[in-house]
């Protein structure tokens, strides 16, 4: 019973993460008030929550409440059983993965990623490159840097980057518009390859020639 307990004490210290010692005594309050006065699996719930309005504020990412479980998914036997397999190794260590899922619409690819976060039981962050975009020199950029950092303070968290081949078209192309999607490509390959952080990205493609 006390190794049970000494488990969940590290993983809500772990989901704690990105906030600060305000939120996380409101949130500690809450979770003893309704549970009876004790800290138990459900208090979780209370982080993500806190986590998803401050995701809601940035106006860059969103929060995506995954009601999908593995057994929901059709076929696909490998892939559940090596994300079965990460998932133990995913809320014990702090190293990054990835997957990128290809294929046509329809086949699962989105489902996939929604069940992988509630398998891994940590939020699940959708990054939409519509989002990310700017209008003026640099703002680009700066929004993906500022995805990044949140995603990094929110960690551990799935990343989900849905239909990555149409939010960096263009990429080694001649115009202005694509200098700026090949440096937004690059700033993510870079942070995928040097962070330290416990973010699984989780990228989904219909055509990986692009």
């Amino acid at each position: 019973l006390n190794q049970v307990q000494n488990d969940l004490l590290d993983e809500m210290a772990i989901s704690f993460k990105g906030l600060s010692q305000f939120e996380i005594e409101n949130i500690l309050a809450l979770a003893v008030n309704e549970d009876n006065g004790e800290l138990t699996k459900r208090s979780l719930k209370f982080i993500f929550e806190q986590k998803r309005q401050r995701i809601i504020k940035s106006g860059i990412l969103d929060m995506i409440p995954p009601k999908e479980t593995i057994e929901d998914i059709g076929g696909l036997d490998n892939l559940k059983k090596w994300l079965t397999k990460k998932a133990k190794v995913f809320k014990n260590i702090d190293k990054a993965q990835g997957v990128l899922i290809a294929g046509v619409p329809g086949c699962g690819k989105s489902l996939n990623a929604k069940a992988a976060a509630a398998l891994f039981e940590v939020p699940l962050l959708r990054l939409d490159m519509g989002r990310i975009m700017g209008k003026y020199v640099g703002e680009s950029e700066a929004n993906m840097r500022k995805a990044i950092g949140l995603a990094e303070a929110i960690a551990p968290c799935v990343v989900w980057i849905d239909e990555l081949e149409k939010g960096l078209a263009g990429i080694g192309g001649d115009n202005g518009g694509s200098d700026v999607t090949t440096r937004l490509f690059g700033s993510l390959l870079t942070w995928m390859q040097e962070k330290e952080s416990a973010a699984f990205v989780v990228a989904t493609a219909n055509d990986i020639t692009k």
